[in-house]
């Protein structure tokens, strides 16, 4: 889910390693010392693009996916990031 997230366009690939970068620099990242994942941190910076008046990433249905690691053709939608 995550890999066709990012396929969607590269600033959603961008700003995931951002964020993840950011939160170990800052040593703010990691459930074994009580801060979210890495992982979580993601999922955030993805619902943000999602929930963003003037960026409006779509939501990919979670239920396509087998967890076989193919993205499929439903998830394949067609955005344009209008990231300010």
């Amino acid at each position: 889910l995550l890999r066709a997230y990012s396929e969607l366009a590269p600033v959603v690939h961008d700003l995931g390693l951002l964020v993840k970068l950011w939160a170990r620099s800052e040593g703010v990242c990691g459930a074994r010392g009580g801060y979210l994942s890495s992982y979580s941190l993601t999922l955030m910076a993805i619902y943000y693009l999602q929930v963003d008046p003037a960026v409006q990433m779509p939501c990919l249905p979670t239920h396509i996916f087998t967890g076989r690691g193919i993205i499929p053709q439903e998830a394949r939608a067609r955005w344009t990031c209008r990231f300010p």
